[in-house]
């Protein structure tokens, strides 16, 4: 949407550089709870 209308209205680029940034910010979050965090829990029997 940003590519279509960001020039008729800018606040989409904002919006869509602001989501990128924390879905990057939450993909690194998730992998050190997935190897770092979750690999110190017991395995299931």
């Amino acid at each position: 949407m940003a590519r279509v209308h960001g020039e008729a209205v800018p606040e989409l680029v904002e919006i869509t550089e602001t989501f990128d940034a924390m879905a990057a910010e939450m993909e690194a979050h998730m992998a050190y709870e997935e190897y770092v965090l979750f690999a110190r829990l017991p395995a299931a029997s």
